[in-house]
């Protein structure tokens, strides 16, 4: 600020212009319509090609494959829920643990998460992946599963999802399900 002010006989913050510059000339690569081009190119359209030449392969085997994963997902997803999530306090954080009845959906076909928004909006989400750990006692297709968090935030901040999971498919773009806890939860 104070370079802003501080002006010549003929009126221009001159040491301004030069920063001003210096910076542009550093920036202006890196927030131009070629970078982003390239951005799309590299990110986007590449994959995006690559994926859909290995889901024409074979006749379009994996896409009948993503389709029929995709179809079933729908029509059995009402089945998921999640009962009793236990957290306890550990010494550097917390200690996760649900227990989840999968109705007709198989283990494979799902991702379960704990997730958190991010602390700060420099950085990513937290998200981390569930471990099956049991099965529950009399439960057809019924899992426990735990996850253990070493963090200063209080454990209000994580919750338990389940999303669907491919190694074919694009999530969420492609399929959108999710499942967020939604009951008590238990402190011990």
């Amino acid at each position: 600020v104070p370079l802003f002010y501080q002006r010549d006989v003929s009126g221009l913050p001159r040491q301004w212009i030069q920063r001003m510059r210096a910076s542009m000339s550093l920036l202006t690569p890196e927030y131009s319509a070629n970078r982003m081009l390239r951005d799309y190119l590299d990110v986007m359209y590449l994959p995006a090609a690559k994926g859909l030449a290995e889901r024409c392969n074979n006749d379009g085997a994996c896409a009948r494959d993503l389709h029929a994963w995709s179809q079933k997902l729908r029509r059995y997803w009402h089945e998921i829920h999640m009962v009793d999530l236990h957290i306890k306090r550990l010494d550097k954080g917390w200690r996760f643990e649900v227990a989840m009845y999968l109705g007709e959906v198989t283990l494979q076909d799902l991702s379960i998460e704990l997730f958190a928004e991010t602390a700060n909006t420099s950085s990513e989400p937290f998200c981390q992946p569930m471990q099956t750990y049991a099965g529950i006692e009399g439960g057809i297709n019924s899992y426990c599963f735990t996850a253990v968090v070493e963090t200063d935030r209080p454990a209000s901040d994580f919750t338990p999802r389940v999303i669907p999971a491919h190694p074919q498919a694009l999530v969420p773009m492609e399929n959108n399900l999710i499942i967020w806890w939604s009951g008590q939860r238990y402190f011990a």
